[in-house]
């Protein structure tokens, strides 16, 4: 499987970070013999080497400890959350509102579907491009990505 975007990267270890965290422990040990095969044992039969059958048994905790518990995972879980999503959506949504705030007459631009042409007409959500002579269209301004930089391209043999 291969994950082309960021933000879907980001959010598939946001959700496979938070199920290993907030999944529920059990009570059972995992024994690894030489070869390699997992065998569980629970924690009523035979102890383990290193644990006293004599240890007391816990029982299900209080919904105050259950969340305070809980909670530290949650804000992790949260910031993680904050600072590979909500924070860079914030940042480009304030470029764009910069983007079309400095946006004057004669400025080169590209649109969201990749054409270049001149800015004719400011309205306020709303912006005529001219693509030719005489040839405007109107776009939502939403739907400028950026100002046009010619780039020079040297060819060498």
């Amino acid at each position: 499987m291969k994950i082309r975007s960021p933000l879907a990267l980001k959010a598939l270890l946001f959700v496979c970070l938070s199920a290993y965290f907030l999944a529920p422990h059990s009570n059972t040990t995992v024994i690894l013999p030489f070869n390699g095969v997992g065998v569980t044992q629970a924690q009523d039969a035979a102890p383990v080497v290193g644990t006293s059958p004599e240890a007391p048994a816990t029982g299900t905790p209080s919904f105050g400890e259950a969340i305070s518990k809980m909670m530290p995972v949650i804000l992790v879980s949260f910031f993680i959350f904050y600072f590979m999503v909500i924070k860079p959506q914030n940042q480009k949504a304030t470029a764009q509102k910069t983007l079309l705030s400095t946006l004057t007459k004669g400025d080169t631009v590209v649109t969201t579907s990749g054409l270049i042409a001149k800015v004719s007409h400011i309205d306020p959500g709303y912006i005529t491009l001219e693509i030719a002579p005489q040839v405007r269209l109107r776009f939502e301004a939403e739907h400028i990505k950026q100002k046009f930089e010619e780039k020079k391209v040297e060819l060498t043999k």
